[in-house]
């Protein structure tokens, strides 16, 4: 089952901190049981719902509280969930680090329109590939 976290929008996995809100949600959601609210379908056919671990925590709300997510204002009206959007801002958590963090929304609208200019910034949470050095060939003997 796919589920599409409700009320909020997380960054792209090839945008600044996409990597890094992929990493939260996994740990603190794998291996562990939850509950889904919400019945929901969109358009790609994924449930649309909030995911509630079994101690209650709302995991929506901790990806917005910790800064690795946007409140998404179009679907939420939530006044709690602004406020932990306001607070993740004011104390430059996650992804507003970065001073001028692009939207998820704007970012697809962007790529899709090939008009996205990548951010310095957008490169420090890709990681960086390691190789190994190749033995050089032994030439043969003539």
């Amino acid at each position: 089952m796919t589920v599409r976290l409700a009320e909020i929008d997380c960054p792209e996995k090839t945008q600044a901190f996409g990597q890094a809100a992929k990493k939260f949600t996994s740990d603190i959601c794998f291996g562990k049981y939850v509950k889904l609210i919400g019945n929901v379908r969109d358009r790609y056919g994924r449930t649309v719902a909030l995911v509630i671990l079994e101690d209650g925590t709302n995991v929506n709300y901790s990806l917005v509280k910790s800064g690795f997510a946007w409140q998404y204002k179009q679907y939420s009206k939530s006044a709690e969930l602004a406020g932990y959007e306001q607070q993740a801002r004011q104390n430059r958590l996650g992804l507003w680090a970065d001073a001028t963090p692009t939207p998820p929304w704007e970012y697809r609208r962007e790529k899709k329109a090939g008009t996205y200019a990548a951010k310095p910034d957008s490169l420090q949470n890709k990681s960086k590939k390691h190789y190994r050095k190749r033995k050089p060939k032994l030439e043969e003997a003539y």
